[in-house]
Order: C-alpha cells, then sequence, then structure tokens
C-alpha cells in the first residue's frame, strides 16, 4: 500500500565474487536494529547457481540494507514442503549503503546499495558459468512500525516463476542480464 518506487538494479560478475548495486526511490527509508531484518526498508536477493532445478539447500537468502547491515540465510526444507525453511549461513558479505536524505525521517527519497557477496559464500572456488536471481523490495514507512509492502520482482513478471525452480528466476552471467524469458 502506497508504495510507488523507483527500482535500478545492477549484478556483475567479478573473479572473486558477485557485485550488487540496488537504487531504491520514491519511498522513505527506515532501519530500527531492534526489529527483525525483514521489517525494515531494504531488499532481498535470493541467488542461485545457474544449473539449480531446485532451492534445497542451493539457494541464498541475502537481506541488504542501507545501514550496511546484511542478513544471510541458507533454504533448507524440513519435510513440511513450504519455502520457508532457512538456516543462517556464514556469509561474507561486504554491504555498503546510503540515504537520500536524512536517515529514519519521512522526507527522505529512498537509499542506494551496493554489497560485494564472494564466491565462497556460495560454496564455491570460482565463478560459475551462470547465476539465477529473483529479489524483492521490503517497504517500512516508519522507524517504528512493521513492513508495509514487500515487491517481488519476478513473481509477477516471469511466465515459469516458480520459488522452488530457481529456472524461473532472473538469469546473468559475466556479460549481464541473460533474457531467456519473457
Amino acid at each position: 500500500g502506497g508504495v510507488d518506487n523507483e527500482i535500478e538494479i545492477s549484478m556483475a560478475f567479478t573473479e572473486r565474487g558477485l557485485g550488487t548495486y540496488w537504487q531504491v526511490l520514491g519511498a522513505p527509508a527506515f532501519y530500527d536494529p531492534d526489529r527483525d531484518m525483514h521489517d525494515n526498508s531494504g531488499v532481498e536477493i535470493y541467488l542461485a547457481p545457474g544449473d539449480a532445478t531446485t532451492t534445497q539447500g542451493i539457494a541464498w537468502q541475502i537481506e541488504l540494507f542501507y545501514t550496511g547491515n546484511y542478513g544471510s540465510t541458507k533454504w533448507v526444507q524440513f519435510g513440511n514442503g513450504s519455502h520457508d525453511g532457512y538456516a543462517t549461513c556464514a556469509s561474507f558479505v561486504d554491504c555498503y549503503g546510503q540515504v537520500d536524505g536524512i536517515p529514519n525521517d519521512p522526507t527522505n527519497n529512498g537509499y542506494i546499495i551496493e554489497a560485494f557477496i564472494p564466491w565462497v559464500t556460495f560454496g564455491l572456488t570460482e565463478a560459475p558459468e551462470t547465476m539465477m536471481m529473483d529479489g524483492a523490495v521490503m517497504y517500512c514507512p516508519t522507524y517504528n512500525g512493521k513492513r508495509e509492502a514487500w515487491v517481488s520482482l519476478a513473481s509477477n513478471k516471469r511466465p515459469s516463476y516458480s520459488w522452488e525452480n530457481p529456472q524461473g528466476w532472473y538469469r546473468f552471467d559475466s556479460e549481464g542480464w541473460v533474457d531467456d524469458e519473457n
């Protein structure tokens, strides 16, 4: 409700890892370290190797915030058939962010987040041929409120989208986005 963001995303392969840039403008950004991470303004990115056909044990959810804070979990199905089985995983994310205006003030206009995620985070020793990515923007309208919106990138735009099968996510490689689907 009430979210009208302008979102710019870029992903880049390097020899040592994955770089990502998110610019989310048009709505104020709020972050309160005392509440659950997913109740703050920020982004969630979901990543899996390009050949993954399941999220079981090989998909990561990384939450990034303009404060430089981040969270990283690896999806593990605990037998209930849902997609909400996460286990905290060791990650080595270098995250930087800034707010367009005054942090935690309703007059700010959003944020920029840049992050670097080494391949070792995904259990890899070198860059894969391709990676699959989905993501979401989390919007929290007040400092001490709850998340008001979670805006998914792929779920409403990709005909073959499925949380359980990364082949329906966005594909990218060292050259950039690979548009293999409408």
